[in-house]
């Protein structure tokens, strides 16, 4: 009998992910129609879309999404929130799928390492926080 996988062993495919990429676009088009451009559920799913669009190789898109996100997460939460330093390793990534890789040092030059490792931290601490509840 085979063991039942869980939602982390399960292999995420292209095809999966394409299939999500309409309820992103949806969701994303939704919450900034709701609450607004800048309202941290608007940041998270902007933050969702361009990683599947990186996933899928869709750079252009990406780019174009990311260098909207990043400076609304700077304005919101701060440069140095784990959230604002995500959407700033998204943007590098999709310069460097794109192959603008000045551009893409141009932004990873500008993560201090100690910012982002206590940006991580306090993550993972407010994540297992909220697990333990």
């Amino acid at each position: 009998m085979e063991r039942e996988r869980g939602p982390f062993e399960r292999p995420i495919s292209p095809a999966s992910i394409a299939a999500r990429i309409t309820e992103l676009e949806r969701a994303l088009a939704d919450s900034e129609r709701a609450v607004g451009f800048e309202h941290p559920d608007t940041l998270t799913a902007r933050g969702a879309l361009v990683r599947g669009y990186l996933f899928l190789g869709r750079a252009t898109e990406a780019i174009a999404l990311a260098e909207k996100n990043l400076p609304a997460c700077e304005n919101v939460l701060g440069p140095d929130h784990s959230d604002a330093l995500q959407a700033r390793n998204d943007l590098g990534i999709g310069y460097r799928s794109a192959g603008h890789a000045a551009d893409a040092v141009a932004i990873a030059v500008q993560i201090d390492p100690d910012k982002l490792a206590i940006g991580l931290a306090r993550a993972t601490s407010a994540k297992l926080e909220e697990i333990m509840r």
